[in-house]
């Protein structure tokens, strides 16, 4: 069992670069262009927006 907390590093650089190389074989076998695997790799892309709510219309802001 793993600790709660630990992380490998190596166990990540791997699936990176396993990502990586599924992501290049995508576009160079023409299932995938080059600007849909930035899109499903951007920051936001694993965010939906259905699922998203205002919490707050106004919020103070203070100024020092």
């Amino acid at each position: 069992m793993v600790p709660s907390g630990y992380f490998s590093v190596a166990a990540r650089k791997r699936e990176k670069q396993e990502a990586r190389e599924r992501d290049e074989r995508l576009i160079a076998s023409g299932q995938a262009s080059p600007q849909q695997v930035a899109k499903r790799n951007s920051l936001f892309s694993a965010l939906d927006p259905s699922m998203a709510r205002i919490v707050r219309r106004r919020a103070k802001i203070r100024v020092a």
